[in-house]
């Protein structure tokens, strides 16, 4: 998909799009499924990143305003 405003993407397909040179086509990005280990790195990485967001709480809800 192309020109997408939104992608809830899991961690690991976005460490594989990156290693691969995969670009994900969206003007944001939500990672989730992460294991407790693969918290601290996904902050590290991506926290000072404004447009990707790591859901690093259980339980953590999104809302998407139109």
């Amino acid at each position: 998909m192309e020109n997408i405003d939104l992608a809830f993407v899991p961690y690991w397909i976005l460490l594989y799009a990156k290693e691969e040179a995969i670009t994900i086509d969206a003007k944001q990005y939500y990672i989730y499924h992460l294991y407790p280990q693969q918290v601290a790195s996904a902050k590290e990485t991506w926290d000072n990143i404004e447009n990707i967001r790591p859901m690093a709480q259980p339980g953590e809800k999104v809302v998407v305003e139109f």
